[in-house]
């Protein structure tokens, strides 16, 4: 992993806490006229509203109200929030070191949706390699580790 998409991984924990993220796609970078870009794709966690200590009590009251579960229905289906962001780094020119980079929210959906989306992203941007994949544990230990520490 270089600086610069270290550095990229950073940005992204600035913007959606680490301990949400659950796993990341980490894409090759692309140095074109002067400019580096990046783009990862990744899954986290819905934002809390309330704390641990909350959503017990909220959680607690909610099933006093309710009737009892059918057990033979299916178990809901967990969705996650699925992030799109990119950066795009100047190398040459007056605006030599210029960072710009963006996170997005995509989408609302189950776990196995970033695998299409992955897949969407190779297959517009026609990319050779394939993206690196970090487990949030590996996010939040690439967070703190030297770029050249971080290996596959």
């Amino acid at each position: 992993m270089t600086e610069t998409q270290q550095r990229f991984l950073r940005e992204i924990a600035e913007r959606v806490s680490p301990d949400r993220v659950l796993e990341l796609y980490l894409f090759p970078s692309i140095r074109q006229g002067g400019m580096e870009s990046g783009v990862a794709v990744f899954a986290a966690e819905e934002e809390r509203a309330f704390s641990p200590e909350e959503d017990a009590d909220v959680a607690a009251s909610a099933v006093d109200d309710q009737e009892p579960l059918d057990p033979d229905a299916p178990a809901p289906i967990t969705r996650f929030v699925v992030y799109s962001a990119s950066y795009r780094l100047t190398l040459k020119g007056h605006e030599r070191g210029a960072w710009d980079a963006e996170v997005t929210a995509e989408a609302d959906a189950p776990l196995h949706t970033i695998d299409d989306v992955v897949r969407g992203v190779q297959k517009r941007t026609g990319e050779r390699g394939d993206a690196h994949r970090l487990t949030g544990d590996a996010f939040r230990s690439a967070l703190i580790e030297p770029a050249w520490a971080v290996h596959d």
